[in-house]
């Protein structure tokens, strides 16, 4: 006959010790667990940063290559004085910029301007074999300057057969800059005036760009006549009124010169790089966008679409950063453009583009649009700079 083992039974009060044991080593390992996870992020952040300040390093800003984009020739016009650079060939540093584009880089800026000498000297030879043209057709130009210049562009229209594209592509060069009339005879208000403004040049015409809301003009003034020219239009000579002008631009920003003044050829170059900051934004390359935005702001920033651009790059590039998603920093807290991590890694992607040339952009300690007004003349990044007037101001 078989005995019953008697099984001990533990007391109440070592089964709640043994629960608590449980849950604090439970607990420390949650602990150690998050501490192991915590400096792991904070070693990836801390790389992150030793890479963005080896990026701005000294000895790189101080190299002339670390400005992708700009070309020697370009970088010497960037750094000639205001009278040196406004003896530039507008052609010239039109093309100068748009070199900066992988496709264009072959461009031969030589062959280019020979071109546009030689349509020079056909407007030549035209006004000198009708020396009455004028005469006959005085009710319908009224002046001999209107009747000149419709010349010049029908050498350019019917000549060569320039017109405007019939679909835009914004991440086409031949659609942004000159080059595309020099290859395929069409262009868009971004180039057009260009070509018209460099073969008036050659002819002697005081004809300079000007900028209105996302479209430029050419403005012919000799100090007794002025002819606002419409470059897109079919017709040998497109004039546009003062009447349509204020319907397209305030006229508050008309008479503070933030539109249709005459820009100088340091402004143009900041407007070019505008057009091609434009085309990296249309191929999704926002780094490089956002990089020539911001030397354009540098050279006109009172040109609000370049501002709008600038910051909105600024905004995408900052918010796919590495730095965006790791260790619980974010570039974008609350989306406040003016945070200072954000406005940590503007400087950053800037640093090696502007440094070699100077202070920081005008607009603000980092140059982001709205923070500050800049100053009106003396030493900026790229030498001296034009006297433009402040918002508010008569020019």
């Amino acid at each position: 006959m078989s005995r019953k083992r008697d099984v001990p039974v533990a007391p109440a009060a070592d089964t709640k010790v043994r629960l608590l044991v449980g849950l604090l080593i439970l607990a420390f390992g949650g602990i150690a667990f998050v501490a192991v996870r915590w400096h792991a992020a904070a070693s990836r952040a801390a790389r992150l940063e030793s890479q963005v300040q080896a990026s701005i390093s000294p000895s790189r800003l101080d190299s002339p290559s670390v400005l992708p984009g700009i070309s020697p020739e370009l970088d010497a016009w960037l750094n000639a004085s205001d009278e040196t650079l406004q003896n530039a060939d507008v052609l010239e540093l039109n093309l100068l910029v748009a070199k900066g584009l992988p496709e264009c880089k072959d461009i031969n800026i030589t062959d280019c301007k020979e071109k546009l000498d030689r349509w020079a000297d056909q407007v030549r030879t035209l006004l000198a074999q009708d020396p009455q043209g004028f005469e006959n057709e005085r009710e319908k130009w009224k002046t001999r300057r209107r009747f000149e210049l419709a010349v010049m562009g029908s050498v350019l229209k019917d000549d060569h057969g320039v017109c405007y594209v019939e679909k835009i592509d914004h991440g086409n060069p031949d659609h942004k800059f000159a080059i595309g009339i020099f290859k395929n005879g069409t262009g868009t208000c971004s180039s057009l005036p260009v070509i018209w403004t460099a073969l008036g040049q050659r002819l002697g015409y005081p004809i300079r760009l000007a900028v209105a809301p996302e479209h430029l003009y050419c403005i012919y003034d000799d100090g007794t006549e002025k002819i606002n020219i419409e470059a897109t239009g079919s017709s040998h000579l497109g004039i546009r009124d003062e009447a349509a002008i204020e319907k397209e631009c305030p006229p508050a920003l008309v008479k503070n010169g933030t539109f249709m003044r005459p820009l100088s050829n340091r402004e143009l170059i900041g407007i070019f790089l505008g057009l091609r900051a434009e085309i990296w934004a249309a191929r999704k390359d926002m780094e490089k966008a956002l990089s020539d935005f911001q030397r354009a702001h540098e050279l006109v920033p009172y040109n609000t679409n370049i501002a709008s651009w600038l910051a909105d790059c600024a905004r995408m590039v900052a918010s796919k950063h590495p730095v965006a998603s790791s260790g619980g920093r974010s570039l974008l807290q609350a989306g406040d453009p003016e945070d200072q991590a954000y406005r940590d890694y503007v400087r950053a992607m800037r640093a090696q583009a502007s440094r070699n040339h100077g202070p920081p952009a005008p607009g603000g300690p980092y140059g982001l649009p709205g923070m500050a007004v800049p100053s009106r003349q003396g030493p900026g990044p790229y030498g001296p700079q034009v006297s433009y007037p402040r918002p508010g101001e008569r020019p």
